[in-house]
């Protein structure tokens, strides 16, 4: 099929059997180079193709040997947006499949290289991890398999790693009460008020702000979340994500009878009152706020902080109020069965 100039080309290879779509590379060491990628017809390679010049744009197609893994991994992280999620796998990359398997041609890897060194980590590593170091390949080479990059996804053809299963351990009634006794009083009464009684998530509470509480009529808007953004400036690392995820916005109505929720509420509003009296210019006015149109500064109103207005890190939660009322309650805080019950 004659295309103009630079579009590439499509072509039936008959020693193969199959349709091809080619891009010129030009030429390296006097030897012309091209990027062909084969599928069983026309629509097929034609599809294939803009994958092709993109990745060729963007300097992804190598010119002479072939893309070695580590090249394409770094590239392909990079294209992520940046969160937790990309920073866990960024780790991982470098951690693990990066010494083991970086300097494997790309097109070139097979299912046994990934088996071998998820075999070479067993013992050292958990089924977890190796089974999350699997994952992370699949995802990856699934998208260099869309491109046109590889042929095929070797990562879902290596042998799957069994999750081991934990089995989550909750409060029942007596404890529950316990917990919220022992709570009785600490300046983060509140949010464990919230978090046993309306079930709300961990970043849901610590990104609540006072404008989605409505005291009055009973009503709480759980919106968005606290969370960190990696590459902000030391000590600003925490903000709210004012982009919830799909179906995770929702207003909880509170019944007359879970008014105390409410009154643990107010005492706190009025407990953050003092503490920013208290505070003086030292109150952080403002809060880290992430929208579509990226992230500003606004208002703090948050509903849970530190004593100076500063958002909460989850971290310090778990490490600090939630295991000292969970002592005093004579509860073990851990999520797991063979570690103890679960955060309220």
């Amino acid at each position: 099929m004659r295309r103009t100039r630079g579009q590439g080309s499509i072509y039936f290879q008959r020693s193969r059997g199959l349709y091809a779509a080619a891009v010129d590379q030009g030429y390296l060491n006097g030897k012309r180079h091209r990027k062909i990628v084969f599928g069983k017809t026309i629509r097929e390679v034609s599809e294939k193709l803009p994958h092709l010049q993109v990745a060729q744009q963007t300097g992804m197609l190598p010119r002479g040997k072939s893309q070695k893994l580590a090249a394409y991994l770094a590239w392909w992280i990079a294209q992520r947006p940046r969160n937790r999620t990309t920073r866990g796998y960024r780790q991982i990359i470098d951690t693990h499949i990066t010494p083991a398997l970086g300097q494997t041609a790309l097109d070139k890897l097979r299912a046994s290289d990934i088996d071998a060194m998820l075999g070479a980590l067993r013992g050292r590593l958990s089924d977890t991890t190796r089974h999350h170091i699997r994952a992370l390949l699949s995802v990856s080479l699934a998208y260099a398999e869309r491109k046109g990059l590889v042929p095929r996804n070797v990562a879902r053809l290596a042998e799957p790693i069994a999750m081991p299963t934990y089995k989550g351990v909750y409060l029942d009634i007596a404890q529950a009460n316990a917990f919220l006794d022992a709570a009785r009083g600490h300046r983060l009464e509140a949010l464990f008020t919230l978090a046993v009684y309306l079930g709300m998530r961990q970043g849901e509470l610590l990104g609540l702000r006072w404008k989605d509480v409505d005291l009055e009529g009973g009503a709480i808007r759980v919106f968005g979340q606290l969370q960190a953004e990696p590459g902000r400036p030391k000590g600003e690392g925490l903000v709210v994500n004012d982009r919830p995820k799909w179906g995770s916005d929702r207003t909880i109505g509170l019944p007359r009878e879970t008014s105390f929720v409410l009154e643990a509420l107010r005492a706190h509003r009025q407990r953050q009152r003092l503490e920013r009296v208290a505070a003086g210019a030292g109150w952080s006015a403002t809060v880290p706020l992430k929208t579509e149109r990226g992230i500003q500064l606004v208002e703090n109103d948050l509903v849970f902080t530190t004593m100076t207005g500063r958002p909460l890190a989850a971290s310090h939660v778990d490490a600090h109020a939630f295991r000292e009322v969970c002592r005093k309650a004579g509860i073990a805080y851990s999520t797991r069965e063979r570690k103890g019950p679960a955060l309220p």
